[in-house]
This record gives structure tokens, sequence and C-alpha cells, in this order.
């Protein structure tokens, strides 16, 4: 249809994964050292001891499940019954838990958590990753600042049951 979109867009894309492909790759490796009590068992197991974790499990497979089901993502009719429970009044993380919703309704709602907890470990130090490139120009700079937001202690002791706290990984976009 538009046949000088395609080269530039498939051209940038390809420059870019050539550019960044180590970059994302050592994310990648750092938050599964991050996560990796759960790696084994990616999808019966919840990182972290049962807490509030719990209750966002439950809130990821509700929001694929409306999804799924054409109903609101921001209510739960089964919880707090007959009046159902506002969502949305909640400290939940939706956009992420849209993001993952097709990996949720495939293998499940603890699955779709703990991929939330992961993309955001890796989304986070590249998102800093970038921030500090576009300041710096340095590409050592970049990298350093990544790893130290995605390995935080802040950000690693959350990742044990406060997924709201985790997902941080859209503020280094919005300096």
């Amino acid at each position: 249809m538009f046949p000088s979109l395609y080269p530039d867009g498939y051209r940038s894309l390809r420059t870019w994964f050539f550019r960044d492909w180590l970059v994302l790759a050592i994310f990648v490796i750092f938050a599964g050292l991050a996560i990796y009590p759960v790696l084994g068992s990616f999808d019966t197991r919840i990182i972290g001891r049962p807490a509030d974790n719990i209750q966002y499990v439950y809130i990821t497979g509700r929001v694929a499940e409306a999804i799924r089901s054409g109903e609101s993502i921001f209510t739960d009719p089964q919880l707090n019954y007959p009046d159902g429970l506002l969502l949305a009044a909640t400290d939940v993380p939706f956009l992420s838990m849209v993001a993952a919703s097709p990996w949720t309704s495939l293998f499940g709602p603890i699955s779709g958590y703990n991929l939330i907890i992961f993309l955001s470990h890796v989304l986070s130090g590249y998102f800093a990753y970038l921030w500090i490139l576009r300041l710096t120009r340095s590409r050592l700079a970049g990298l350093v600042a990544g790893l130290s937001f995605l390995l935080a202690p802040y950000r690693i002791a959350h990742s044990y049951g406060h997924l709201q706290l985790v997902s941080t990984q859209f503020l280094p976009l919005f300096f």
C-alpha cells in the first residue's frame, strides 16, 4: 500500500536491534537473576511469600478474563458481592496487565504476573539506558544507569509482592 514506508520502517527497526541487542540481552539476564526463584516454575510459583502478590495474581487473571469476555477491566462483579469492586480505585498497574493479557490468557494468571515483573525489570533498565544514552551519548554510562535502576534494592525488594511499585518502566520515559 505504502511501499516507501516499509523499507524505512524495516531499516530503522533493524538498525535499532543491531545497536541495542547486547544491552537488551544484558538486561534480560539481570532481570532473570532478579526473579530467579520462579524461573523453574514460571506458571505455578509466585515470587515472594503469600501477601499482596496473591491479590495481584487474581487481578491479572481478572483483567485478562474481562478483555476476553468484553467486560470492563475496571470492575470485578465477584468481589464485594452484590455491588462488585471498583478495581480502578486500587493501585493496580492496568497498562501492564492489559499488555500481558494475551500471555495471561494462554498460560494463566501466575505466569502473567511473573511476566509483568520480569518485563518491568527489563524495560526499567532499558528505558533508563536510553535516557542516559540520550543525555550523555555514552553507552557505558547508559548501561551502568540502566543496571543501577533495574537492580535498585527498592525495586528488587518490592518485586516480592508489590507489583505497582515494580512497574517503574515508564518513569525514565517521562524525563
